[in-house]
């Protein structure tokens, strides 16, 4: 459950980046939210609340 939302917001935010930055930036969204994910919260979004 966890993973298919995790690739949703990474997804929309993918898309959603190119109104912004060029799409060449695409994957650099994808890595960024991951690392920033993996900072604030490495046990994962939804450990033990799903």
């Amino acid at each position: 459950m966890g993973r298919s939302r995790g690739a949703l917001v990474i997804g929309i935010a993918q898309e959603l980046s190119t109104y912004f930055l060029r799409s060449e930036y695409k994957q650099g969204v994808a890595l960024l939210i991951m690392v920033l994910v993996l900072l604030i919260r490495p046990q994962g979004l939804f450990k033990g609340t799903m």
